[in-house]
């Protein structure tokens, strides 16, 4: 029996020398944490001052055109690496860029901006490519899920959301880049990011039959759309354990 127990042991051993070989990371370490910036020039949506990079056609949402008009998701990464190229991590992210609402008036309806701001939480796998360093150093592919969780403010300062109930969007991600590490400790990231917030059809339909409310509803997802479409990964962070 005692001689089963050590077989037994010495298999579990040797399993786990197996698995730490196979997973070494880089100087021994697997886990790692970065702070990633994600500017993106606003293109699709305004920014949270609501000013857009580029206004395409006579579009009333916009009113404001600069040509420096980025948008930013600090988001907090904390990964770990299961396989000798894979990583997995949790990831937290704070949102804010700019929306629209259109508001009942004698002769028509008003433009007024509003900002769109919440958190999101998300789960991540990094797949490393094979044979150019050991992970988590050199060329990757990401995929994402995020849950988001949004309300409107009429500016930057407010505290007080516009909606009763929050918005919520799942978003999928898919993005390239590289990785290094610096001084044997420091990551740096740098890469792209294209995402999908899930949003409802109607959002994208004519807008003539909309009640203010309405409208002002789905410009929100219009924005969170927007936003996400196209990010610029530029991070730091350092090895862990």
């Amino acid at each position: 029996m005692m001689k089963r127990f050590y077989s037994i042991l010495f298999c579990l051993l040797l399993t786990s020398v197996a698995a730490q070989a196979q997973v070494p990371g880089f100087m021994g370490k697997r886990a790692y944490f970065t702070l990633d910036l994600n500017p993106t020039p606003a293109l699709a949506n305004q920014n949270v001052n609501n000013t857009i990079t580029v206004i395409l056609g006579d579009d009333a949402r916009y009113d404001k055109q600069n040509v420096l008009a980025f948008n930013y998701r600090p988001q907090v990464n904390l990964e770990y690496l299961v396989g000798e190229r894979t990583a997995i991590g949790l990831n937290y992210s704070l949102l804010q860029t700019g929306t629209m609402r259109k508001t009942d008036k004698l002769f028509g309806r008003d433009v007024e901006p509003d900002v769109l701001r919440g958190t999101s939480v998300g789960l991540n796998v990094r797949f490393f490519n094979k044979g150019e360093s050991i992970a988590p150093i050199g060329l990757y592919q990401n995929i994402k899920l995020e849950y988001t969780t949004v309300n409107t403010y009429d500016d930057k300062a407010s505290d007080e959301p516009l909606f009763t109930d929050d918005f919520n969007h799942f978003v999928f991600t898919y993005g390239i880049g590289r990785q290094k590490v610096v001084a044997n400790a420091i990551v740096l990231r740098i890469g792209l990011e294209l995402g999908y917030a899930a949003t409802p059809k109607a959002a994208f339909e004519p807008m003539e039959e909309y009640t203010p409310v309405e409208e002002a509803n789905y410009n929100v997802h219009r924005s969170m759309f927007g936003y996400y479409i196209f990010s610029i990964k530029l991070g730091i962070g350092s090895l862990l354990f």
